[in-house]
């Protein structure tokens, strides 16, 4: 995951999956759970994005739905937790 330097912030369409993905779930790991809210705003300012519009909101929250469809992570009404390890 690259992080962003003040020259050269990318915006969200810009940045793959991939990258998205290991920072939602390395984020709720190592939180040991947390928000949707939460998890957008921590998320963002990990890639250097200040402004919070629906795409930004919508693309995390994609991800984040993902991985609990991948057995990554688990939901429980807004707040996501680590999946329990198999």
């Amino acid at each position: 995951m690259r992080t962003p330097v003040e020259d050269c912030l990318r915006k969200v369409d810009q940045v793959h999956d991939s990258e998205l993905t290991i920072a939602v779930v390395n984020l709720v790991r190592d939180a040991g759970g947390v928000d949707l809210d939460a998890l957008i705003e921590v998320v963002a300012r990990v890639f250097g994005w200040t402004r919070l519009g629906p795409d930004v909101k919508a693309r995390i929250a994609q991800v984040a739905e993902e991985q609990c469809e991948q057995g990554q992570l688990r939901r429980h009404a807004s707040s996501y937790a680590a999946a329990d390890p198999t």
